[in-house]
């Protein structure tokens, strides 16, 4: 945008001359990308139609009003020759106007930020350049100018914080949090995308995050969480994740979160996928050993020597750890525990309907003396 400014003279003489030498000058400006500092600012062409005028010695004033067109800096570059007809000034040869001369007003922030070099604070700053020229026989007067608002707009992006990086989950429906993505000067309510990949052998969770068909993803999640439903692939076994957030402003950006992953994971996992005929351990209380169970038969044995007499019960009592729901309440014979020996039985889960997922079965004994074991269900 071209402002045109006339000064008034007594003489028609000055006034002519002045017309002339403001029609044979353009300047314009290219603004800076979204951070910048006081010398990203100058990046600007100036023409010069007719290098034979009277024009003899040249600079540039930069000023920058604040948003209530406060000036806060003023910034005369050196003296120029102008003796091309294009002159272009950009960042990669700044020294061609430097020595800068800086004067600062109303002691602002931004007084710290230009003389440190530092990136422009969140604001609307008016920005106007202007070109200044004197004839080998009188003063310098105004010749171009250019300006343009700027508007430095402060974001956050979306910071990710649980699961915690490389953490492990041992629920299928994960809660996953972030902080709020948050912006200065865009309108509107703040939404969220968010993306859930696995990682394959050999991967980083970067390259997963972008290279992965997703378990799950979604777009305009409102608040800065989400749980993992049960709509989605299920997260399966001793898998590990990778998860990225990111915030929209109606359809502006507002940054994406740092990638993070998590396991969906079971201590001291016990593979007896391809052993079906294997023997599963019942534990006098709870723990931690977890089998990785692939089979329509659970067979399980009592680690210390228990006897029981044909005529005694055993109850069994199946829950998903997952959800907390009990899949069968004290059931007695039928399907359920039939003895091969002494120490070892077997039940049969086809009839029970299960569902992919972890499980815990506890054995009750007419004493009431309880024994546990959990597994990974992935018949």
């Amino acid at each position: 945008m071209s402002r045109l400014f006339y000064a008034l003279t007594v003489t028609v003489l000055f006034l002519c001359h002045s017309f002339t030498g403001r029609a044979q000058y353009l300047l314009t400006a290219i603004s800076p990308p979204p951070q910048f500092t006081h010398d990203d600012l100058w990046n600007l062409t100036l023409t010069r139609t007719n290098t034979s005028d009277n024009y003899t010695q040249f600079y540039i004033a930069l000023r920058i009003f604040n948003n209530n067109s406060l000036l806060e800096v003023k910034t005369n570059s050196a003296m120029l020759p102008l003796s091309n007809a294009v002159t272009v000034i950009h960042i990669g040869n700044i020294a061609d106007v430097q020595p800068f001369t800086i004067n600062y007003y109303n002691a602002t922030v931004l007084q710290q930020v230009v003389a440190s070099g530092g990136l422009f604070p969140p604001g609307v700053w008016n920005i106007d350049f202007t070109l200044y020229g004197r004839p080998s026989d009188g003063e310098f007067t105004e010749l171009a100018d250019y300006s343009y608002p700027l508007i430095v707009d402060a974001m956050w992006p979306p910071m990710l914080l649980s699961p915690a990086d490389g953490d492990t989950v041992q629920t299928l429906n994960p809660i996953l949090t972030w902080t709020p993505a948050f912006s200065t000067y865009l309108p509107g309510n703040v939404m969220y995308n968010l993306r859930v990949v696995p990682i394959f052998t050999g991967q980083t969770k970067q390259q997963a995050i972008t290279a992965n068909y997703p378990a799950y993803q979604d777009a305009g999640i409102p608040m800065p969480l989400q749980i993992y439903p049960n709509t989605a692939q299920p997260l399966d076994s001793n898998t590990r994740y990778a998860w990225q957030a990111e915030g929209f402003s109606g359809s502006s950006s507002l940054g994406q979160s740092e990638v993070w992953e998590f396991c969906y994971c079971f201590g001291n996992v016990i593979d007896s996928v391809n052993v079906p005929l294997i023997w599963y351990d019942l534990q006098p209380d709870n723990t931690d050993n977890i089998y990785l169970f692939n089979s329509d038969s659970l067979r399980f044995r009592f680690t210390d020597p228990y006897l029981i007499s044909d005529s005694s019960f055993l109850q069994f009592e199946l829950i998903r750890e997952e959800t907390g729901e009990i899949i069968t309440d004290n059931n007695t014979c039928g399907d359920g525990p039939f003895p091969s020996s002494r120490i070892h039985y077997a039940m049969d889960l086809d009839g029970l309907q299960l569902h992919k997922g972890t499980y815990r079965l506890v054995i009750s004994d007419t004493k009431r003396q309880k024994y546990v074991m959990r597994f990974i269900y992935a018949y």
